[in-house]
Protein backbone atom coordinates (compact mmCIF):
# COMPACT_ATOMS: atom_id res chain seq x y z
CA UNK A 1 0.00 0.00 0.00
CA UNK A 2 1.31 3.42 -0.95
CA UNK A 3 1.24 6.22 1.74
CA UNK A 4 -1.66 8.06 0.49
CA UNK A 5 -3.80 11.38 2.68
CA UNK A 6 -7.06 11.56 3.23
CA UNK A 7 -8.13 15.06 3.86
CA UNK A 8 -11.51 16.71 4.11
CA UNK A 9 -11.55 20.58 3.75
CA UNK A 10 -15.05 21.22 3.15
CA UNK A 11 -14.67 24.71 4.82
CA UNK A 12 -16.41 25.49 7.80
CA UNK A 13 -19.62 23.27 7.07
CA UNK A 14 -18.07 21.01 8.64
CA UNK A 15 -18.09 22.58 11.86
CA UNK A 16 -21.74 22.48 11.64
CA UNK A 17 -22.21 18.80 11.20
CA UNK A 18 -19.11 18.34 13.80
CA UNK A 19 -21.28 20.36 16.34
CA UNK A 20 -24.08 17.84 16.14
CA UNK A 21 -24.67 15.36 19.06
CA UNK A 22 -22.79 12.10 19.50
CA UNK A 23 -26.18 10.50 19.46
CA UNK A 24 -26.80 12.10 15.50
CA UNK A 25 -23.50 11.69 14.10
CA UNK A 26 -23.71 7.59 15.48
CA UNK A 27 -27.71 7.62 13.49
CA UNK A 28 -26.29 9.08 10.56
CA UNK A 29 -23.44 6.46 10.63
CA UNK A 30 -25.59 3.75 10.61
CA UNK A 31 -28.34 4.92 8.30
CA UNK A 32 -24.99 5.63 5.92
CA UNK A 33 -23.44 2.20 6.41
CA UNK A 34 -26.68 0.09 6.92
CA UNK A 35 -26.86 -2.95 4.35
CA UNK A 36 -29.81 -3.09 2.85
CA UNK A 37 -29.74 -2.80 -1.16
CA UNK A 38 -28.92 -5.48 -3.90
CA UNK A 39 -26.57 -5.86 -6.80
CA UNK A 40 -28.93 -4.64 -9.16
CA UNK A 41 -28.70 -0.88 -6.89
CA UNK A 42 -25.19 -0.50 -7.95
CA UNK A 43 -23.78 0.75 -10.89
CA UNK A 44 -21.49 -2.66 -11.39
CA UNK A 45 -21.80 -6.35 -12.49
CA UNK A 46 -22.03 -9.14 -10.10
CA UNK A 47 -18.69 -9.94 -11.53
CA UNK A 48 -17.13 -6.80 -11.45
CA UNK A 49 -17.86 -6.40 -7.67
CA UNK A 50 -16.54 -9.93 -7.77
CA UNK A 51 -13.18 -8.85 -8.43
CA UNK A 52 -12.93 -5.97 -6.63
CA UNK A 53 -13.46 -8.08 -3.34
CA UNK A 54 -10.49 -10.16 -4.89
CA UNK A 55 -8.24 -7.62 -5.11
CA UNK A 56 -9.11 -6.13 -1.51
CA UNK A 57 -10.93 -3.04 -3.11
CA UNK A 58 -14.09 -4.42 -1.48
CA UNK A 59 -15.17 -7.06 1.31
CA UNK A 60 -18.14 -9.13 1.82
CA UNK A 61 -19.44 -10.18 5.24
CA UNK A 62 -21.55 -12.93 3.77
CA UNK A 63 -20.27 -16.05 5.73
CA UNK A 64 -18.32 -18.14 4.32
CA UNK A 65 -19.18 -16.27 1.14
CA UNK A 66 -23.30 -17.65 0.77
CA UNK A 67 -26.35 -15.72 0.56
CA UNK A 68 -27.14 -12.84 -1.34
CA UNK A 69 -24.59 -9.89 -0.80
CA UNK A 70 -26.03 -6.31 0.91
CA UNK A 71 -24.49 -3.07 0.36
CA UNK A 72 -24.92 -0.19 2.26
CA UNK A 73 -25.73 3.41 0.51
CA UNK A 74 -22.53 4.45 1.57
CA UNK A 75 -20.68 1.57 -0.89
CA UNK A 76 -23.47 2.44 -3.16
CA UNK A 77 -21.69 6.27 -3.57
CA UNK A 78 -18.12 4.24 -3.28
CA UNK A 79 -18.67 1.77 -5.97
CA UNK A 80 -20.38 4.75 -8.24
CA UNK A 81 -16.57 6.61 -7.51
CA UNK A 82 -14.55 3.19 -8.44
CA UNK A 83 -16.41 2.96 -11.91
CA UNK A 84 -15.22 6.74 -12.30
CA UNK A 85 -12.14 6.47 -11.59
CA UNK A 86 -11.71 3.07 -13.48
CA UNK A 87 -12.54 5.72 -16.65
CA UNK A 88 -9.51 7.30 -16.13
CA UNK A 89 -7.28 3.94 -15.53
CA UNK A 90 -6.54 4.26 -11.35
CA UNK A 91 -4.60 1.16 -11.12
CA UNK A 92 -6.11 -1.47 -8.54
CA UNK A 93 -3.78 -0.53 -5.78
CA UNK A 94 -4.73 3.32 -5.87
CA UNK A 95 -8.43 1.76 -5.44
CA UNK A 96 -7.50 -0.12 -2.78
CA UNK A 97 -5.94 2.45 -1.30
CA UNK A 98 -9.18 4.64 -1.52
CA UNK A 99 -11.04 2.23 -0.41
CA UNK A 100 -9.08 1.34 2.71
CA UNK A 101 -9.86 5.75 3.70
CA UNK A 102 -13.28 5.94 1.85
CA UNK A 103 -14.30 3.46 5.02
CA UNK A 104 -11.32 4.04 7.61
CA UNK A 105 -13.01 3.52 11.27
CA UNK A 106 -11.85 7.16 13.43
CA UNK A 107 -12.70 7.91 16.55
CA UNK A 108 -15.55 10.15 15.70
CA UNK A 109 -18.77 8.88 15.77
CA UNK A 110 -17.83 9.19 11.75
CA UNK A 111 -15.58 9.40 9.26
CA UNK A 112 -14.37 11.89 6.44
CA UNK A 113 -16.46 10.37 3.98
CA UNK A 114 -19.65 10.39 6.10
CA UNK A 115 -18.93 13.93 6.77
CA UNK A 116 -18.36 15.20 3.06
CA UNK A 117 -21.48 12.89 1.78
CA UNK A 118 -24.02 14.41 5.43
CA UNK A 119 -22.79 17.81 3.62
CA UNK A 120 -23.47 16.94 0.58
CA UNK A 121 -26.60 15.92 1.32
CA UNK A 122 -27.45 19.06 2.77
CA UNK A 123 -26.92 20.99 -0.65
CA UNK A 124 -23.67 22.08 -0.35
CA UNK A 125 -21.31 20.91 -3.48
CA UNK A 126 -18.50 18.84 -2.80
CA UNK A 127 -16.01 17.36 -5.03
CA UNK A 128 -13.70 14.30 -4.31
CA UNK A 129 -10.05 15.18 -5.35
CA UNK A 130 -7.17 12.94 -6.18
CA UNK A 131 -4.03 14.08 -6.85
CA UNK A 132 -0.43 12.33 -8.30
CA UNK A 133 0.80 11.89 -5.13
CA UNK A 134 -2.24 9.50 -3.41
CA UNK A 135 -3.38 11.93 -2.07
CA UNK A 136 -7.41 11.91 -1.31
CA UNK A 137 -9.51 14.90 0.04
CA UNK A 138 -13.70 16.25 -0.19
CA UNK A 139 -13.42 19.53 -0.96
CA UNK A 140 -15.90 22.52 -1.39
CA UNK A 141 -15.41 24.40 -4.68
CA UNK A 142 -14.37 27.65 -3.09
CA UNK A 143 -11.95 26.16 -0.54
CA UNK A 144 -10.45 23.76 -3.45
CA UNK A 145 -9.87 27.19 -5.85
CA UNK A 146 -8.33 28.72 -2.29
CA UNK A 147 -5.72 25.82 -1.76
CA UNK A 148 -5.34 24.27 -4.60
CA UNK A 149 -5.25 27.22 -7.49
CA UNK A 150 -2.23 26.17 -8.53
CA UNK A 151 -2.14 22.59 -8.43
CA UNK A 152 -1.22 21.43 -11.78
CA UNK A 153 -3.30 18.42 -12.56
CA UNK A 154 -5.74 16.41 -10.60
CA UNK A 155 -8.59 14.02 -11.07
CA UNK A 156 -12.17 15.92 -9.55
CA UNK A 157 -15.48 14.00 -8.71
CA UNK A 158 -18.55 15.52 -8.13
CA UNK A 159 -20.09 13.58 -5.24
CA UNK A 160 -23.09 15.32 -5.27
CA UNK A 161 -24.14 14.04 -8.83
CA UNK A 162 -22.44 10.54 -7.73
CA UNK A 163 -24.66 9.98 -4.73
CA UNK A 164 -28.17 12.06 -6.66
CA UNK A 165 -27.68 9.15 -9.50
CA UNK A 166 -27.21 7.01 -6.54
CA UNK A 167 -30.39 8.36 -4.48
CA UNK A 168 -32.69 8.33 -7.91
CA UNK A 169 -31.33 4.74 -8.87
CA UNK A 170 -32.59 3.50 -5.00
CA UNK A 171 -35.45 5.72 -3.94
CA UNK A 172 -36.30 7.63 -7.41
CA UNK A 173 -35.99 11.25 -5.91
CA UNK A 174 -33.15 13.49 -6.98
CA UNK A 175 -30.82 15.04 -4.45
CA UNK A 176 -30.71 18.91 -5.46
CA UNK A 177 -27.36 21.13 -4.65
CA UNK A 178 -25.56 24.27 -5.53
CA UNK A 179 -23.28 23.44 -8.02
CA UNK A 180 -20.70 25.42 -9.30
CA UNK A 181 -22.07 27.99 -11.15
CA UNK A 182 -25.14 28.99 -8.38
CA UNK A 183 -22.25 29.07 -5.69
CA UNK A 184 -20.33 31.68 -8.01
CA UNK A 185 -23.29 33.59 -9.19
CA UNK A 186 -24.25 33.56 -4.72
CA UNK A 187 -20.44 34.82 -4.39
CA UNK A 188 -21.34 37.51 -7.27
CA UNK A 189 -24.44 38.50 -5.96
CA UNK A 190 -22.85 39.21 -2.27
CA UNK A 191 -20.59 41.96 -3.84
CA UNK A 192 -23.57 43.51 -6.22
CA UNK A 193 -23.39 47.37 -6.21
CA UNK A 194 -26.09 49.64 -4.99
CA UNK A 195 -27.16 52.56 -7.35
CA UNK A 196 -24.38 54.79 -5.18
CA UNK A 197 -21.68 52.78 -5.65
CA UNK A 198 -22.66 52.02 -9.28
CA UNK A 199 -22.52 55.89 -9.91
CA UNK A 200 -18.75 56.09 -7.83
CA UNK A 201 -17.29 53.28 -10.14
CA UNK A 202 -18.65 55.18 -12.81
CA UNK A 203 -16.45 57.91 -11.63
CA UNK A 204 -13.45 56.12 -10.75
CA UNK A 205 -13.18 54.37 -14.36
CA UNK A 206 -13.43 58.10 -15.80
CA UNK A 207 -9.94 58.21 -17.49
CA UNK A 208 -9.77 62.52 -17.22
CA UNK A 209 -10.02 62.47 -13.73
CA UNK A 210 -6.48 62.68 -11.99
CA UNK A 211 -7.54 62.85 -8.63
CA UNK A 212 -10.32 62.02 -6.56
CA UNK A 213 -11.56 62.61 -2.90
CA UNK A 214 -14.70 60.58 -1.81
CA UNK A 215 -16.14 61.83 1.63
CA UNK A 216 -19.22 60.49 3.44
CA UNK A 217 -21.37 62.84 4.81
CA UNK A 218 -23.68 60.24 6.49
CA UNK A 219 -24.67 56.59 6.29
CA UNK A 220 -27.10 57.85 3.29
CA UNK A 221 -24.62 60.42 1.46
CA UNK A 222 -21.59 61.14 -0.33
CA UNK A 223 -19.93 63.99 -1.52
CA UNK A 224 -17.53 62.90 -4.87
CA UNK A 225 -15.05 65.81 -5.89
CA UNK A 226 -13.05 64.98 -9.26
CA UNK A 227 -10.35 67.13 -10.87
CA UNK A 228 -8.77 67.11 -13.55
CA UNK A 229 -7.01 69.38 -15.67
CA UNK A 230 -7.46 70.78 -19.25
CA UNK A 231 -6.10 72.97 -21.99
CA UNK A 232 -9.52 73.65 -22.83
CA UNK A 233 -10.33 77.27 -24.68
CA UNK A 234 -11.42 79.57 -22.25
CA UNK A 235 -13.89 80.48 -24.61
CA UNK A 236 -16.00 77.25 -23.85
CA UNK A 237 -15.35 77.33 -20.01
CA UNK A 238 -19.14 78.71 -19.74
CA UNK A 239 -20.35 76.21 -22.13
CA UNK A 240 -18.47 73.68 -19.44
CA UNK A 241 -19.72 75.28 -16.40
CA UNK A 242 -23.39 75.17 -17.22
CA UNK A 243 -23.29 71.79 -17.81
CA UNK A 244 -22.40 71.07 -14.29
CA UNK A 245 -24.77 71.01 -11.21
CA UNK A 246 -21.76 71.64 -8.88
CA UNK A 247 -18.02 72.10 -9.72
CA UNK A 248 -15.40 75.25 -9.39
CA UNK A 249 -12.52 75.97 -12.31
CA UNK A 250 -9.15 77.17 -11.64
CA UNK A 251 -6.95 78.99 -14.12
CA UNK A 252 -3.59 79.02 -14.20
CA UNK A 253 -1.96 82.03 -15.92
CA UNK A 254 1.60 82.76 -16.33
CA UNK A 255 3.32 85.60 -18.09
CA UNK A 256 -0.16 86.99 -19.29
CA UNK A 257 -1.28 83.35 -20.80
CA UNK A 258 -3.31 80.47 -19.42
CA UNK A 259 -1.44 77.64 -18.56
CA UNK A 260 -3.92 75.21 -17.87
CA UNK A 261 -7.53 74.65 -16.26
CA UNK A 262 -8.54 72.70 -13.58
CA UNK A 263 -12.01 71.72 -13.89
CA UNK A 264 -13.18 70.36 -10.46
CA UNK A 265 -16.73 68.62 -10.37
CA UNK A 266 -18.89 67.78 -7.36
CA UNK A 267 -20.70 64.78 -6.85
CA UNK A 268 -23.45 64.26 -4.85
CA UNK A 269 -24.85 60.94 -4.09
Amino acid sequence: MTESKFTLFVGDVVDKVLTQSKEWLEFAHKSLNKKQYKVSDTPLSYRKINYLDEVGALKSERKQNKGWRKFSFKELVYLSIVKELRYYGRSNESIRDFFEEFFKKEKCPTNSADIAMLISFSGISVNVVFDNQGNTGFYSVPMFQALHSKTKSFLSINLNEIMSSVWMQIKNVDLPYKDSLSIITSIVEDFELDTKETELLAIIRNKDYKQIEVRRVNDDRWVVKASASSDTDISRLKELIEKKDFGSVTVQKKDGKIMYVKIEDTYKL
